[in-house]
């Protein structure tokens, strides 16, 4: 059986998938600003920052899904490219069975610290929330991202194929039904637990709809070793990729929170908030990118040094105006959308409009190249760039507050930025690696039938 591969063009796609994460990115802006003002009057403003630390654990905790998203997406994406529809099928299922595997791992390894970091204690928690309400928030934070493990699989085979626009729609949906939800909790409940489970819920749960609308081959193929070890190593070096940058949006709130307390997460988080409209576009032209590439790889043709940094140029070109429009805006908008309970002075967004443009710029470098020269390159570049920040946010954070951890990690991602520019100087067939083999057998017995 072969598999149907969606053929936009380069234009359109970008066009489609622009304006549905546009939609999507819109809905997630409203609604976590109309959010703000019910969860600050349920659990006061102390709360409202220890739930952002909760919530600000999903994206280490998304590690592993990450990585498995961009080995689904790169390699599916690479094989289409290369024209093999028996080898896709395969590339499919091998990804799936990594995908639970890697879900069982993250679940023995991460279900137990919830019980282990006091971070009750660290986060100056006394008289705000109790330690077991935090410990259990922890606990089921940890499950929905580890169960989120094969969705993202599926995320990143439905990217692969194009249907941007299919997963940009499972994020407005679950950002609707996360608001209302909320809202109705509101009227019930004061439950940390709750507004911590419903603050992880609107981060994981388009993760939960990717494997109903992606189909994963389920025929027994013969193991192709060749591919698997692709698959393997892509899947290791996307996760440990997706570390140091997760890691380091994830970092500042605990930095702030540990010094400053709950009461500063919370102008930070508001402000964080907003601060994403600075980033949103490259982020959202990501997938398209990344799966565009890599099909042009698996082809062997159309992918230049030059494509990549004209993509960098931009992504950093556009972060940089949105984020000085948000400059002007930012600090009145967190003093309405907080009803005046805390608020976040200027030197905060500019602060993000910094950390927005060298984001954008790395971000753009290496999903652009995924080929594994370039991805060991990321591994030792990205976790050097992570200890710096790590250092300079826990130092800076007591010479300059809040917005000390910021420029830590915008000193991070640059000097990031500036190693992938200097790799791709240095070794420009990094672009045109491919992971997956093209000619790996046995795909004639599967071509032939002979494997059922």
């Amino acid at each position: 059986m072969s598999t149907t591969v969606e053929s936009l063009s380069p234009k359109r796609q970008a066009l489609v998938t622009a304006a549905s994460f546009g939609g999507m990115q819109a809905l997630i802006a409203v609604s976590a600003f109309v959010r703000i003002p019910f969860v600050v009057t349920a659990l006061g403003t102390g709360g409202y920052g220890l739930n952002t630390l909760v919530g600000n654990t999903a994206p280490v905790l998304l590690a592993t899904a990450s990585g498995l998203r961009i080995a689904s997406r790169t390699i599916v994406a690479e094989q289409i490219g290369a024209g093999s529809p028996a080898l896709i099928d395969l590339t499919k299922r091998t990804m799936r069975r990594i995908g639970w595997r890697a879900l069982l791992w993250q679940l023995l390894l991460t279900l137990p610290l919830s019980w282990i970091l006091p971070f009750y204690l660290w986060f100056h928690g006394t008289g705000i929330t109790s330690m077991t309400q935090l410990q259990v928030s922890m606990f089921l934070a940890s499950a929905m991202c580890g169960f989120a493990i094969v969705g993202a699989v599926a995320w990143g085979g439905l990217e692969a194929h194009g249907r941007t626009a299919l997963v940009n729609g499972f994020g407005a949906v679950v950002t609707v039904a996360g608001l209302v939800l909320t809202v109705v909790a509101v009227q019930f409940t004061k439950s940390f637990v709750v507004f911590a489970v419903l603050n992880t819920f609107t981060t994981v749960g388009p993760l939960y709809l990717c494997p109903l609308f992606y189909r994963f081959e389920r025929r027994r193929f013969n193991t192709e070793p060749k591919l698997r070890r692709a698959a393997l190593k892509l899947s290791f070096l996307g996760t440990i990729q997706s570390v140091p940058p997760l890691a380091t949006r994830a970092l500042d709130p605990f930095v702030i929170g540990a010094v400053l307390g709950p009461i500063a997460v919370s102008s930070y988080g508001v402000a964080q908030r907003l601060s994403l409209v600075s980033t949103m576009l490259p982020v959202a032209l990501v997938p398209v990118v990344g799966a565009r590439l890599a099909r042009s790889r698996g082809s062997r043709s159309g992918l230049t040094r030059k494509s990549v940094f004209a993509i960098a140029a931009g992504f950093g070109a556009v972060s940089l105006i949105l984020g000085a429009i948000l400059c002007g805006i930012g600090p009145w908008m967190v003093h309405l959308l907080a009803r005046g309970n805390f608020g976040a002075d200027r030197g905060v967004f500019v602060a993000f409009l910094i950390l927005g443009v060298t984001f954008s710029v790395q971000l753009g470098l290496s999903s652009a190249v995924t080929g594994p020269g370039a991805m060991r390159f990321s591994v030792y570049a990205d976790t050097v760039c992570m200890a710096i920040n790590v250092a300079l946010s826990i130092w800076w954070v007591h010479l300059f507050g809040i917005v000390g951890p910021i420029y830590g990690s915008a000193v991070g991602t640059g000097l990031d930025a500036v190693l992938w520019i200097v790799m791709l100087l240095l070794r420009s067939d990094y672009v045109l690696q491919v992971h997956a083999p093209i000619d790996a057998s046995p795909i004639d017995e599967i071509e032939s039938g002979s494997v059922g």
